[in-house]
């Protein structure tokens, strides 16, 4: 019986050590089967489902408020200045002077616009991320978890019955 994210990853493992044997096998449409047999068995029903779902987002969620956070996360001006240091020395020591001044007079950054799944998200999700990548706090999962209860009892950030990060709140325009 797969009721929580963490039974279904169990399972997912487990279904992904055939693929050792049998290459062409593809777990994740196993685990959906197993799933739909699941449902249609009785063994669980639709609210078990959405429960998932909106736990799995959420997690999702949590994830990309994390990796946001590392990647924006401030690097001291000292620290900054000795990394670039190390790094104009170490290149001044491989190309040569020659070479040195080829690498450093042109750009060496550069910006890519793209369209990403951070676009599919409602605004509530869009600042929910954004407020947890900004938080200056260690904890900060901890605050995602509280904005985003996997108990499904009424969100304490946004007061609807399901947490801030559900995908289901894109049907209300949010």
């Amino acid at each position: 019986m797969m009721k929580t994210n963490q039974d279904l990853r169990d399972r997912l493992q487990q279904l992904h050590a055939l693929t050792a044997q049998t290459p062409l096998f593809n777990p994740v449409f196993q685990l959906s089967l197993d799933i739909s047999r699941e449902l249609e068995g009785g063994v669980i029903d639709l609210s078990v489902i959405d429960a998932l779902a909106n736990d799995l987002s959420c997690e999702a969620l949590q994830s990309r408020a994390m990796r946001i956070r590392h990647l924006l996360a401030p690097v001291g001006l000292d620290d900054n200045i000795g990394r670039l240091r190390a790094l104009a020395d170490a290149s001044a020591k491989m190309l040569g002077f020659e070479g040195y001044c080829a690498r450093w007079s042109q750009p060496l950054l550069h910006v890519v616009f793209t369209g990403h799944p951070t676009f599919l998200l409602t605004p509530t999700q869009s600042d929910a991320v954004a407020e947890a990548a900004s938080r200056i706090t260690a904890d900060v999962k901890s605050w995602l978890r509280a904005v985003c209860p996997s108990s499904r009892a009424f969100c304490r950030r946004c007061g609807v019955g399901s947490c801030v990060f559900s995908l289901s709140n894109s049907a209300t325009g949010d």
